[in-house]
């Protein structure tokens, strides 16, 4: 059955003057908010936007980890204990880790990753919660370095643990510099890693001979140095500490290389410069995961590579990169707001 309408102007006149006004302006901003994202929806197929297709989501890969986790191969475990932190499941990561280290109590690696998925608990909960998961993981570590007093590992979990818990919890910063003095004669590694995470700046964190050494053996310190030297607006040095990492990696669980990548397209949105690089580090990006410490970076790369687009003049590409941003995020205010000014510049 199909409604029809009269058609006569002088119809519709009357109909409309006996219409309340508040119906109308209703109607007039119904037609406001709702239309016009119909418009701007209207033309997204036919905008080239290189990148953009979204990679397949696997939703059987955490049963395949886990899978693969039963075997005696280390590597297997250090993924799946990789994929609960960078989905943010600390809780299942944590009793699986603990699971792991009892076949293997002396495991460092999995120790570590035992520790990076403590931290990422410390920094979810509440001041509560802060105080049990911090007593949880400063015991952990004592019965590590008890079990093996050379033991370098355990002393960077006392060290991370003092260093960042809240004096509520037991944390004291005179016990993490003990254990960075200790460090820096066993552990050179392990040393660096610590100095740049109490660090309040790079000066402080390096000195001109410990630097290259420092990025050459932990690839996270070169990416804290790198988002160091761009809060300093300093692009060269932060575009070379980025070659320094190894970005070329695909592995999806890979967290400083993942973040490198999101880093380097963020450094040439914010400054304009190196622009072919950043637009390549976040394509690759994109085309792996976007899930880094629970956090889906992917509306907010699709958004950053929106404004390396528009400084490299494809504008048209930028406006679907910022309209497939909102599709995966339709809150996302940032790429709200630039879809407008690009809009409006046509």
């Amino acid at each position: 059955m199909h409604l029809v309408f009269p058609v006569d102007p002088q119809i519709q006149r009357n109909r409309l003057a006996r219409t309340p006004w508040l119906v109308r302006c209703a109607f007039s901003l119904l037609i406001l908010f709702i239309g016009a994202p119909i418009v701007f929806a209207a033309d997204d197929s036919a905008i080239p936007y290189p990148g953009f297709v979204e990679p397949a989501l696997d939703a059987g890969e955490e049963a395949r980890l886990e899978a693969a986790a039963q075997s005696v191969d280390q590597e297997a475990k250090l993924e799946l204990l990789h994929y609960y932190r960078n989905t943010g499941n600390w809780k299942t990561g944590i009793k699986r880790a603990k699971a792991f280290l009892e076949d293997t109590p002396g495991d460092q690696a999995l120790q570590e990753m035992r520790t990076n998925l403590q931290l990422l608990k410390l920094g979810k909960v509440g001041m509560f919660g802060k105080v049990k998961a911090g007593k949880a993981m400063l015991r952990d570590c004592e019965a590590d370095l008890a079990l093996a007093p050379d033991n370098s590992q355990a002393k960077l979990c006392i060290a991370r643990f003092h260093n960042v818990a809240p004096g509520i919890a037991g944390g004291k910063k005179a016990k993490a510099e003990e254990m960075l003095a200790r460090l820096e004669n066993e552990d050179r590694a392990r040393y660096f890693q610590l100095k740049a995470e109490m660090a309040k700046s790079e000066e402080e964190a390096f000195g001109a001979s410990d630097q290259s050494l420092a990025v050459r053996i932990m690839p996270n310190v070169a990416l804290g140095a790198a988002m160091q030297a761009m809060r300093k607006e300093n692009w060269a040095l932060a575009a070379r500490y980025f070659e320094m990492i190894n970005v070329e990696t695909d592995d999806g669980v890979d967290h400083p290389s993942r973040m490198a990548l999101y880093q380097q397209g963020k450094m040439a949105a914010l400054s304009g410069e190196y622009l072919e690089a950043g637009d390549a580090a976040m394509v690759r990006f994109l085309k792996g995961s976007t899930m880094i410490g629970g956090t889906d970076f992917r509306p907010s790369a699709h958004w950053r590579r929106a404004e390396i687009l528009q400084h490299m003049g494809r504008n048209q590409e930028a406006l679907a990169a910022l309209r497939h941003a909102l599709k995966l995020d339709p809150k996302h205010e940032q790429a709200k707001k630039a879809l407008q000014q690009v809009a409006s510049r046509g």
